[in-house]
């Protein structure tokens, strides 16, 4: 059965860099042998606001949730693409992480036997890179790397699991954006080759 890989597009210009990047996902994925499959998340108009009701059952009745969790239960790798906004994801992505990687579905909370309440990743055996286009420079942080490899990543098991920042997007020239493309693709189809890490750790 072929790999599943599953695309994210967090920008609401698909002709934008962004969706190079995710079109560029594609091809790699593709063209290592995976089926793939781009969730444009504004095209789709997905909601992202995570309401108190839904929060409180911990369960989503909205078909469009339930579908990207199935589509995530399929794939073997998942990848986000998204612009740098404020040293964080836009707001639909990250209302995208509320309400998608929900608590029972990306992670639970269990007793130990000594009466302790310990996280339990569950999407372990998944790998998962993050693509982040980037008005700073390659020497600034960029919070949002840091929100997917220590969080994200972490807290539900993805791994091995890698964050690409694209440093300066918006400056630079065409060759320099064919160097960025590449570099997707080369992380995608290193990853597809790499084993499952069952302990979930993030690169």
């Amino acid at each position: 059965m072929n790999k599943a890989v599953l695309i994210i597009l967090g920008h609401p210009d698909s002709s934008s860099f962004c969706g190079a990047a995710a079109e560029a996902l594609r091809e790699a994925a593709e063209g290592a042998g995976a089926g793939a499959e781009i969730l444009n998340l504004y095209a789709e108009g997905f909601d992202p606001v995570l309401t108190s009701e839904e929060a409180a059952r911990r369960f989503s009745f909205d078909t469009a949730v339930q579908k990207h969790q199935q589509l995530i239960q399929n794939a073997e790798l998942v990848a986000w693409v998204h612009p740098d906004w404020w040293g964080a994801p836009p707001g639909i992505v990250k209302g995208w992480l509320d309400r998608v990687l929900q608590p029972g579905f990306a992670f639970s909370f269990e007793e130990d036997f000594s009466g302790r309440i310990r996280r339990m990743p569950l999407l372990k055996g998944k790998k998962a890179i993050t693509v982040i286009s980037s008005d700073a420079d390659a020497t600034e942080p960029v919070p949002a790397a840091d929100m997917w490899q220590k969080r994200v990543f972490h807290y539900c098991g993805f791994g091995p699991a890698e964050v690409l920042v694209l440093p300066e997007t918006r400056s630079t020239d065409y060759s320099k954006r064919t160097e960025f493309l590449a570099a997707c693709a080369e992380t995608l189809t290193r990853l597809l080759d790499t084993g499952n890490d069952t302990d979930g750790a993030a690169s």
